[in-house]
């Protein structure tokens, strides 16, 4: 669980923050932008929130055109990268081989560390700081074509329906017991729709280790007891050998990455996938409205920006175990994803995704000064400036307590001892 020394000071960040919000801003340095460096910088994880992280490199790049070349040529100047290879991927290649070399500065992640990856953390690299670094919807998308729902009970004309569903129900389709579109469970939670098809429901999940399955089964974690029971009450990266447990497997369907199952459910009649939702959007893909966390009313809301926002301001309580900044383990359940939130507009699958950063640069593969400031000026501009720019991408900014607590704790970052951020 996460110690009380940090729990207070994290607590003493958030009534900084809150102050701060009430008396008008702080003035505040900037980190230090360097100059005369080249070469590629960047990081590797999970492909949540690849989208936004590219968009910003370009936009940081613009930024600073005497630091950065944003038309990709390391020898004009320094040029950011990311590489989405999974949260499972991420997190080896933080503390791997690679760790602190200009291409592998820092990593991305949904799912928090277990207590194996903090264990070759603690041995392979040392210090480490992990920061949220945006909010995001895991929108449950489907292809089921020319599906109708009438305009009202009485109505005779209809118009282009929308799927409802809610965790136990999605659960089931997960774990194979509800097999097809027109089963009850789902014509109950869609009594408008007039053509369900009997059709064999594909369920398609990520092959790979994903954060996003790390958000998806914190979810199902909470709304399905099969679920639970197969995931031994904590969320996974994976899903391949839980569903290998289970009936899903005769039509489940894996694929690699969001790109992986965004591409799969737009080819597949009768097919549903859970992906973040800037994929969902590039493709135009249908997603379902899901019911919230609310057991005795029925709330039923789109996956958007707003929604995960109101997910995330009602499960965060700075210092307790829904604090998001330095998250405990897996297995310490000091934090899990804030899903199945009560609230008439907190979408239920809402998750953080976090980068993890080097306490110290200074080390094996030492980077050099100028790299590490260069990272740190980066997300010190992605918590601040960069949080109005995401919505367009179907991501959320921070809450503005959680915002603060994680530029404070970024502050902490040192090469040699020293703090990059003075």
């Amino acid at each position: 669980m996460i110690d009380r020394t940090r729990r207070m000071a994290v607590a003493a960040v958030a009534a900084v923050a809150a102050l701060t919000m009430t008396i008008g801003p702080v003035a505040a340095a900037d980190p230090t932008v360097p100059t005369g460096e080249t070469g590629t910088i960047g990081g590797s994880g999970a492909t949540f929130p690849a989208l936004l992280y590219k968009a910003w490199m370009t936009q940081f790049s613009r930024k600073y055109p005497g630091t950065f070349d944003a038309s990709g040529d390391p020898s004009k100047g320094l040029v950011l990268s990311y590489s989405a290879v999974g949260s499972g991927a991420g997190k080896k290649n933080f503390y791997g081989s690679d760790a602190r070399k200009p291409s592998q500065m820092f990593s991305g992640t949904d799912a928090l560390l277990t207590n194996d990856d903090l264990a070759n953390v603690t041995k392979n690299v040392g210090t480490y700081v992990m920061i949220p670094s945006a909010l995001g919807p895991v929108a449950v998308v489907y292809n089921l074509p020319g599906l109708k729902q009438k305009v009202s009970k009485t109505s005779k004309s209809t118009r282009a329906a929308t799927l409802y569903l809610d965790g136990p129900t999605l659960g089931a389709i997960y774990n194979g017991t509800v097999t097809r579109w027109n089963d009850a469970r789902i014509k109950a939670l869609n009594p408008l729709i007039t053509n369900l098809p009997g059709s064999t429901i594909e369920p398609v999940y990520r092959s790979d280790g994903s954060g996003t399955s790390f958000i998806f089964t914190s979810y199902l974690n909470k709304v399905s007891p099969p679920w639970t029971t197969a995931l031994g009450g904590k969320p996974s990266q994976t899903m391949a050998d839980k569903i290998a447990t289970m009936p899903s497997k005769a039509n489940a369907v894996g694929a690699p990455g969001n790109e992986g199952v965004s591409a799969t459910v737009s080819q597949d009649a009768g097919a549903i996938g859970y992906v973040e939702l800037g994929y969902a959007l590039q493709l135009g893909l249908k997603t379902a409205w899901m019911r919230t966390g609310d057991t005795s009313k029925k709330y039923f809301v789109p996956p958007s920006i707003s929604g995960a926002q109101a997910a995330a301001a009602v499960a965060y309580k700075a210092g307790t175990a829904d604090d998001p900044i330095n998250p405990g383990t897996v297995e310490s359940g000091a934090f899990y994803q804030p899903v199945n939130q009560k609230g008439a507009t907190s979408y239920p699958i809402s998750g953080y995704t976090w980068v993890m950063l080097y306490g110290d640069y200074k080390g094996a593969n030492d980077p050099g000064l100028k790299k590490a400031q260069a990272i740190v000026a980066f997300w010190a501009w992605a918590l601040s400036s960069g949080q109005s720019t995401m919505g367009k991408l179907g991501y959320a900014p921070l809450p503005p307590n959680v915002r603060a607590a994680a530029t404070a704790a970024l502050k902490t970052v040192a090469y040699n001892g020293s703090k990059v951020w003075q």
